[in-house]
């Protein structure tokens, strides 16, 4: 097929026939010639996976804090084109396929080698900004990366792919001090990365209350009333 479930073809059932002729072969040799030519992948798992795979229930949409930060039209937005997509959403089994060879790729990158970048795609689909990227660096430990190669995806590649190494992506002397102290340690566990004590950002240092009344107040500006 010339057709592929890529950004609006997963609207297209018919597209979806696609994953029945994937070679995982194939797979694996495109993975090896990305990471060979210097290719840096933002392979933006998160928002694909919950939104046209395994789906998402009206209660788990509401409950997340980015919820509260979507302007009214945004929710109707979003809310019309996900009833849109389910009336004619592929078979489960095609849906599973879908994750499954996209974490394959994204692993075999890394295997290779190959640089990986952490992109939320927000606020897409009811994932507001801020709370995505920890779960985009979650989901880059489901699909098999390590919790260090899901830390460097989120802060030392972007810095290199940006040609900004010498100014932040790591914590060294000399460097921006834009940090995050947390309360567990991410090797041991990845959700620990939004355990988040305190943020060192711009010369400030914001710890938990202050954070918490900011994102109070832009809920105030940007949330609104809930729709219907």
């Amino acid at each position: 097929m010339k057709e592929s479930v890529s950004d609006r073809g997963l609207f297209r059932p018919k597209y979806w026939e696609s994953l029945d002729y994937i070679d995982d072969t194939k797979v694996e040799r495109i993975a090896g010639e990305t990471a060979r030519s210097g290719t840096f992948t933002c392979p933006t798992l998160t928002v694909f996976k919950k939104a046209f795979a395994l789906g998402q229930s009206d209660e788990e949409i509401r409950s997340r804090p980015d919820w509260n930060l979507m302007p009214p039209e945004d929710r109707k937005l979003y809310l019309g084109a996900r009833e849109k997509y389910w009336a004619q959403a592929a078979s489960e089994p095609r849906r599973m396929r879908y994750v499954e060879v996209r974490n394959r790729l994204v692993k075999a990158i890394a295997d290779s080698g190959g640089k990986i970048m952490t992109g939320s795609d927000t606020p897409e689909w009811f994932f507001g900004y801020g709370w995505t990227i920890h779960r985009e660096i979650e989901s880059l430990v489901a699909a098999g990366l390590t919790p260090y190669q899901a830390l460097a995806a989120a802060t030392r590649n972007p810095a290199e792919f940006l040609r900004a190494s010498k100014e932040w992506g790591t914590i060294e002397k000399g460097k921006r001090a834009d940090l995050l102290l947390l309360e567990g340690n991410p090797l041991e566990d990845i959700r620990n990365t939004a355990r988040i004590e305190a943020v060192s950002v711009g010369g400030r240092w914001l710890d938990r209350s202050e954070r918490e009344r900011m994102i109070g107040e832009a809920a105030k500006r940007l949330g609104g009333e809930e729709t219907s």
